[in-house]
């Protein structure tokens, strides 16, 4: 079952459970990836902390545009139509999945297997992609980074779980 926390001006938090609660939310339209730093404490400090991921010219991921924006829907369309040709995809690693299938087998290959998983998955996308130890190294320290979460996120919980008599007020 879904329960709410919401901290005007602050957070809205929906915690759900069940597949059909995580779709639901996620089809509520209410629900936005935006990076415009407006809305609540969090948003804004979440807008702040992944404004390092725009592209070169400073526009925002697909990823974190509105749902029906029309830029986002013409991104996920060529990258439907460019993940839907699996036969060239397969091809492009069949290299680095021969080296995962020797791992596999032999319990070794000449380089750590999560770089060549990160090669197989980079060039799905980019057809020259070589991962490396240091891309590896630095994909683990984002992910370590981005999984940590925001300052803001860690004081919300605080906020929540401190007794009403250390909260601040709400209304």
């Amino acid at each position: 079952m879904a329960f709410t926390i919401i901290i005007p001006g602050i957070v809205r938090l929906v915690a759900v459970k069940t597949p059909d609660e995580v779709l639901a939310v996620n089809d509520a339209g209410m629900v936005a990836r935006s990076l415009s730093g407006r809305g609540g404490l969090v948003n804004r400090s979440t807008a702040a902390k992944l404004a390092v991921f725009r592209t070169p010219d400073g526009d925002i991921w697909p990823a974190f545009r509105d749902r029906l924006d029309p830029l986002r829907a013409a991104h996920q369309a060529a990258l439907e139509a460019a993940l839907s040709d699996v036969g060239p995809l397969l091809q492009r690693i069949a290299r680095e999945i021969a080296e995962l299938g020797g791992y596999v087998r032999e319990g070794a290959a000449h380089r750590a297997a999560g770089v060549i998983v990160q090669q197989a998955v980079g060039r799905l996308f980019f057809a020259d992609y070589a991962a490396s130890e240091e891309s590896y190294d630095a994909a683990c320290t984002l992910q370590t980074w981005l999984s940590a979460g925001s300052w803001s996120f860690r004081a919300a919980t605080w906020l929540v779980r401190t007794p009403p008599r250390l909260q601040w007020p709400t209304s």
